[in-house]
């Protein structure tokens, strides 16, 4: 496994390119979890990312371009999780129909509060406030 520095640029890298589209969320994922990262937690209420790996947290805070902007209109928190639109947003983020921080406010606007990313499963779980979730398996 890398140091610490080095994986927290690297995490920092691969997070920026993906936010820019450079990378697709798949090439990221496979490049964390070759390098150790386990697991990857979104807050959206604080917009926060952070990464572990097995035995400790390697990063947390927020990237570049991923704040909320005014021009994406306004971000409303669903009541609770539509899974219908938040299927629909990540077919479109995954066609690359839409910027990663558009697939973001309509997941926000699915009522998901909270997403953990298995690296080395391929899962992803989006929960709403309540407790609710929607399992996503990537490949």
């Amino acid at each position: 496994m890398k140091n610490l520095d080095e994986m927290q640029n690297i995490i920092c890298k691969l997070g920026n390119d993906c936010l820019a589209q450079k990378i697709t969320f798949e090439q990221m994922a496979a490049e964390l979890a070759a390098m150790g990262v386990m697991r990857q937690h979104y807050d959206c209420i604080t917009n926060e990312l952070s990464f572990y790996s097995k035995e400790q947290l390697i990063f947390s805070g927020r990237f570049e371009g991923l704040e909320r902007t005014k021009e994406n209109g306004p971000w409303v928190l669903g009541e609770s999780l539509d899974v219908k639109a938040l299927e629909a947003a990540i077919k479109q983020f995954d066609q690359r129909e839409i910027p990663t921080i558009k697939f973001h406010q309509k997941m926000f606007a699915a009522g998901v509060v909270f997403c953990l990313v298995f690296l080395q499963k391929k899962n992803i779980y989006y929960f709403d406030q309540y407790g609710e979730y929607y399992l996503e398996n990537y490949k």
